[in-house]
């Protein structure tokens, strides 16, 4: 059994302020853009959840969920691709 296993690489603490500088735009970019296109997002679903009666109510709630898993699931795969190189 190996107890010299580091869990973390990174034993200075050395912070690359670019890379959380980097991070935090592109968040708040990313954030910015959904926000825009999110009316249009929930007009264009609504609509279609009174045309189809089966399928649109389920799509009003999953779509905008799925959409947010995505963004988060982006975010913590950029994260952890720089967080990998340290």
């Amino acid at each position: 059994m190996d107890f010299n296993l580091k869990l973390r690489r990174d034993t200075h603490g050395d912070l690359d302020p670019g890379m959380w500088a980097g991070l935090f735009v592109s968040v708040v970019i990313l954030v910015l853009i959904v926000a825009a296109l999110f009316p249009t997002l929930t007009t264009a679903l609504t609509n279609y959840a009174g045309n189809e009666t089966t399928f649109g109510p389920i799509l009003v709630i999953v779509v905008p969920l799925v959409i947010g898993a995505a963004i988060l699931l982006g975010i913590v795969a950029v994260f952890l691709g720089k967080a990998r190189n340290i």
